[in-house]
């Protein structure tokens, strides 16, 4: 088997032939008044040379057998080194069981053609719940069974609270849920609608202990 040195040596070699090739092309090419052709062959033969030129500094860069740290990242399956079990489920749905109790998720839609718009209050500070939910609408992706199941409005949901909220939602019906017709200026109507998620940390821990189920 060729040495490191020999190896090197054979490629500058090659790359050498190849740009004296591309120049010989480019002489002839001028020499019959093909411009553009000459051009290309002369560019070809200037990039030879740098390959050749700075071979030494890309070896040194991308050795021999070895993958750079951010290739092999991009190479590892998703599906091994962020999928979430069973125990991750358990554990969120103790972290949400220590939330306020008294925490709710409000729902509301209105305009045309409708915006939603979720947020998280009550009489306790729900910064915490509000945290827990964006990690667990995180989750939800990367929990191969229940990702699975969801809805096409919850997976494509871009915001990660907001799709917990979303599946809190369609598991279950939401509380003092109201409907109503809006007039517009212009004549048309709008429809408004709002309800809440009551005990949202309980209700997500159920939720929790659910998709744990579904991973086990």
């Amino acid at each position: 088997m060729a040495s490191d040195s020999e190896n090197r040596y054979w490629t500058v070699a090659v790359l050498a032939c190849v740009d004296l090739v591309c120049f010989f092309e480019a002489g002839d090419s001028f020499r019959e008044h093909q411009w553009e052709a000459g051009a290309i062959w002369l560019l070809i033969a200037v990039a030879f040379s740098l390959i050749g030129y700075h071979w030494p500094r890309i070896r040194a860069i991308f050795p021999t057998g070895q993958v750079p740290a951010s290739v092999e990242l991009v190479q590892e399956s998703p599906a091994k080194s962020d999928a979430v079990d069973r125990e991750d489920w358990l554990q969120l749905a103790k972290d949400f069981e220590s939330c306020p109790k008294q925490l709710r998720g409000e729902y509301t839609r209105h305009g045309l053609p409708g915006i939603d718009a979720w947020r998280i209050s009550g009489w306790s500070h729900p910064d915490k719940c509000r945290s827990l939910a964006s990690l667990a609408g995180t989750m939800l992706l990367r929990s191969p069974r229940v990702c699975a199941e969801l809805s096409d409005q919850v997976r494509s949901c871009a915001d990660p609270m907001y799709r917990w909220l979303y599946f809190l939602k369609e598991r279950s019906h939401l509380d003092n849920y109201i409907a109503l017709a809006e007039p517009l200026d212009d004549g048309r109507t709008a429809g408004v609608y709002a309800g809440y998620i009551n005990n949202l940390p309980e209700a997500s821990a159920a939720a929790c202990i659910e998709c744990a189920a579904k991973e086990t």
